[in-house]
């Protein structure tokens, strides 16, 4: 692999954050997370969706929570597994 596209596949981070879904903690997640890649040189579309996932902890009640991000061709969405209502905001 050439040198260019190896820089170019390197993974650089994204910052997002949430408000914890635990009911007694207030505390907002700040979390790095790999971004989600849409592969449009895929030859299916199917194919051209990228996922990341991550595991975070939250500073307050130490409980831990998995980002997963989805690449698709409307954009790039990151939520939060098992807790659908959160929203998480790319910063």
């Amino acid at each position: 692999m050439g040198r260019a596209k190896e820089h170019w596949m390197e993974s650089e981070s994204i910052d997002v954050k949430f408000a914890c879904p635990t009911p007694e903690c207030d505390e907002i997640v700040d979390a790095v997370v790999e971004p989600a890649y849409y592969d449009t040189s895929a030859e299916n579309e199917s194919d051209m969706a990228g996922y990341s996932k991550v595991n975070v902890a939250c500073v307050g009640c130490k409980l831990e929570f998995t980002i997963e991000g989805h690449a698709h061709g409307a954009g790039t969405t990151y939520s939060v597994i098992n807790h659908p209502s959160v929203e998480v905001v790319i910063v």
